[in-house]
């Protein structure tokens, strides 16, 4: 069995240029300050380091995977504004735009934008839970961020899947019913982690926790908005935990 090598080719981006909307082939022998995009081929692995970003590297860097390379190369945009600053980088995987890199002007700029996103992310994800039908006992908000990766979803507990859990295990019912992670996966629901991701990693240079930030709006938002369209039990529990 062949054992499998990555090769990396890096794909540079001027991080000023001329104001409008350009694709790779515009950018071919500058010169200056870039953002530099590495490209794993065998692997399909897309990373970058943030420009200007201190610390340790697991902080600065922004990872994606599965990224088809026809795509990457032939739908990338780089976004500059009116004073020639890259202000954010897409690229199109078929189905959604992936956001890859944005900049913020400043700290507040950042909060207003992670806000909109927070509540739009939230939005999507409570018309999912809404979705189901069945009985819920038990909603559920988990995240997590170790400032390399981070998560954010929500997971049903159906009152069918309670009652088979607490016949299960009678004499712990309440640690057991209450514990997400005892719920079956294909109950989870995400939004958009990957967006997340960016948004929040691209705004680390200021001092605010913008994951935290991010996440207490829409837990707020989902339980504001989700129970009250479910069909719930009497001992409904909404549930947020952070996770490690």
């Amino acid at each position: 069995m062949s054992e499998k090598y990555s090769i990396i080719k890096t794909y540079s981006i001027p991080l000023k240029y001329k104001e409008g909307i350009y694709s790779f082939n515009n950018f071919e022998n500058l010169t200056g300050d870039m953002l530099l995009l590495d490209y794993d081929e065998s692997y399909q692995i897309l990373d970058y380091i943030l420009p200007g970003s201190e610390g340790p590297v697991y902080r600065n860097k922004i990872t994606f995977y599965s990224i088809p390379q026809d795509k990457f190369e032939s739908t990338l945009k780089a976004f500059y504004a009116s004073d020639g600053c890259l202000r954010k980088v897409t690229m199109d995987n078929g189905s959604k735009e992936i956001l890859l890199y944005i900049y913020y002007e400043n700290m507040e700029t950042a909060r207003q934008e992670i806000k909109d996103f927070a509540i739009g992310n939230a939005d999507d994800i409570i018309e999912k839970i809404c979705i189901c039908k069945d009985t819920v006992a038990r909603l559920f908000i988990e995240y997590f961020n170790d400032g390399a990766c981070l998560d954010f979803h929500a997971r049903i507990g159906t009152d069918i899947y309670k009652n088979k859990l607490l016949k299960k295990y009678p004499d712990d019912k309440y640690n057991v019913i209450d514990n997400s992670g005892n719920y079956p996966v294909s109950e989870i629901i995400n939004g958009n982690n990957e967006k997340l991701m960016v948004m929040v990693l691209c705004a680390n240079n200021y001092e605010m926790d913008f994951f935290q930030y991010a996440v207490n709006i829409m837990i707020e938002r989902i339980g504001e908005k989700a129970p009250d369209r479910l069909n719930k039990t009497d001992d409904f529990k909404y549930i947020c935990e952070e996770y490690d």
